[in-house]
C-alpha cells in the first residue's frame, strides 16, 4: 500500500492507530492538533507523515455567532462518547452566551434519540436545531433535515452541500476545492514527493450557503443582513 486518504474524524482515528510508516492524506477533520492528530509541535509546520486539510477550529462559533442571533434559542444535539464533543459544546456555549441566546442541550447517541429530541421540541424551547458532534452529523444528517423540515424548526447544517438537500443554512469549507487541493497531494506523493516536504494546510475557500426555499417551507423570514452575507442562496 503507498498512501491511505482518510476522510472525517473516525476514519482519521481509524488510519492514525494502525499505520506509521505509509503516508496518510487526511480530510475534513475538525481539529487535528486538538484531536490529536498531530503534535503541537507540527502546527503551522510540515509534519512527518500525515498531510492535511482541516475544517477550521471555531467553524460552529462562526455560524452560530454571524447567522443565528435573530433565534432566541437552539436546540442542541452531541454525542458524548464523540472525542471532540466536549471542545464543540464549550465553543458553541461561548458563542450562544456572546449572542444571548437559549441553548436547550440534549444527548444522543443513535437514530430513536434523534426522533424523540426533535420529536419533543415545543414553541419557545427551540428556535432552531443544531447536530454537535460530527459522528451524529454524518449518520443523521437525512433524518434530521427530515424531522426539522416536519417540525418547521430551522437546521444548521455542518456542510454547505447539505443547505442543497434542505438544510436551513451552513457555514464551511468548499468541499469541491478541498478535493481538488488534495488530489494535488496525492499526485505529488505517489510521484515521489516526501509528505515531511509538503505543507500542512487549512482550505482557502469557504462557503455560506443559505437555502430560500427551505424558509419559505418552514414560515421563516431570512434577515436581510444574513442574505446580504450568503455565496450561495438556493432559491
Amino acid at each position: 500500500m503507498d498512501l491511505i486518504v482518510a476522510f472525517e474524524n473516525q476514519t482519521i482515528r481509524a488510519a492514525k492507530a494502525v499505520v506509521s510508516q505509509i503516508p496518510v492524506v487526511f480530510l475534513h477533520a475538525t481539529d487535528p492538533v486538538a484531536d490529536g492528530y498531530v503534535e503541537p509541535r507540527a502546527a503551522g509546520r510540515k509534519h512527518d507523515w500525515i498531510c492535511r486539510f482541516e475544517r477550521t477550529p471555531g467553524q460552529a462559533n462562526r455560524t452560530l455567532q454571524g447567522n443565528c442571533a435573530w433565534t432566541a434559542s437552539l436546540t442542541c444535539a452531541s454525542r458524548p462518547e464523540d472525542p471532540v464533543t466536549g471542545r464543540l459544546l464549550s465553543e458553541v456555549r461561548k458563542v450562544t452566551s456572546m449572542v444571548k441566546m437559549q441553548v436547550v442541550e440534549h444527548k444522543a447517541s443513535d437514530a430513536p434519540d434523534i426522533e424523540r429530541i426533535l420529536g419533543s421540541v415545543k414553541a419557545g424551547d427551540g428556535d432552531g436545531v443544531f447536530i454537535l458532534s460530527p459522528n451524529l452529523q454524518q449518520k443523521f444528517t437525512a433524518l434530521t433535515l427530515r424531522l426539522a423540515t416536519e417540525r418547521h424548526l430551522p437546521m444548521v447544517v455542518h456542510a454547505p452541500q447539505w443547505v442543497e438537500k434542505g438544510g436551513l443554512f451552513a457555514y464551511g469549507h468548499d468541499p469541491f476545492s478541498v478535493g481538488r487541493d488534495a488530489a494535488g497531494y496525492i499526485d505529488r506523493i505517489l510521484k515521489g514527493a516526501k509528505p515531511a516536504d509538503l505543507p500542512i494546510e487549512q482550505p482557502r475557500t469557504f462557503i455560506f450557503a443559505v437555502n430560500l426555499k427551505t424558509a419559505k417551507q418552514i414560515g421563516l423570514v431570512i434577515p436581510p443582513n444574513v442574505l446580504a452575507r450568503a455565496d450561495r442562496v438556493i432559491r
